[in-house]
């Protein structure tokens, strides 16, 4: 279900020198209340907001507030309202609903990522995605080292899912570092950022390695061809994240 556009309100208390002025945007609209009884320089200002929406209830007196959330960090979730939902509503109250437990489950399915970071990443969505950047740089160590312990003790589905989520994390932090978001548990999303976005130096082999791992990702589900398949598979990408890892996490 659709929710209204951001909507922007202006409180102005009285005209008095040292009198501040709160502007807060919103996601939703919120039931808001404001006080401005007092007189003078010492005037106060006392607002409370309720409702759905990237801000929790404030209580304010005499400071001022301004509280900007930029429409291309939502422009991910545009096409997937309920994903959309989902987070705001873990911003807003934290813990999980149902509804909210199967969409980060049928998150983490699509790309390969633990629950608690589906959840952590969800909840940065309507933070300035370039201060997410060494946060990703974090997952994709996480799920590269993951993905070869695996490799190592020969569980070769493990090793194709947690490399599939590893490649996902390099592209979110170089995506991160250029302010852009990305819906990650889209393929073609992912693969439009790389095709349209990604350096030209990097562009060809970062693209052979997102659609190497995507193939990876559905042995995944559906099982390996062969052990053989599996493995050359596996080594392809590791060849291409050898020459790209020192391009793109050098920054």
């Amino acid at each position: 279900m659709s929710r209204p556009a951001p909507v922007e309100e202006s409180l102005i208390g009285p005209q008095a020198s040292g009198q501040p002025q709160v502007t807060v945007t919103l996601l939703y609209p919120f039931t808001i209340t404001g006080n401005f009884g007092a007189r003078g320089a010492s005037a106060k200002v006392s607002l409370t907001l309720t409702g759905f929406g990237p801000l929790w209830a404030l209580g304010l007196q005499g400071v001022a507030l301004a509280s900007t959330v930029h429409p291309a960090w939502l422009e991910p979730l545009a096409e997937w309202p309920e994903v959309k939902d989902v987070a705001l509503h873990l911003i807003n109250v934290g813990e999980m609903s149902d509804f909210d437990r199967e969409w980060v489950r049928a998150l983490s399915e699509a790309t390969g990522w633990d629950e608690d970071d589906i959840v952590d990443d969800l909840k940065g969505t309507t933070v300035d995605p370039s201060l997410r950047a060494a946060k990703y740089a974090q997952l994709f160590n996480k799920y590269y080292s993951a993905s070869m312990e695996h490799y190592n003790s020969g569980d070769l589905e493990q090793a194709d899912e947690k490399l599939y989520a590893a490649v996902l994390a390099l592209i979110k932090y170089d995506a991160a570092r250029r302010g852009t978001p990305i819906a990650h548990w889209s393929y073609g999303k992912v693969a439009s950022y790389v095709s349209n976005n990604a350096s030209r130096e990097v562009r060809e082999d970062l693209s052979m390695l997102l659609k190497t791992v995507h193939e990876l990702h559905e042995f995944f589900y559906e099982g390996c061809p062969d052990q053989t398949t599996c493995r050359n598979d596996i080594d392809v990408a590791l060849t291409l994240l050898k020459r790209l890892t020192g391009k793109l996490l050098s920054g």
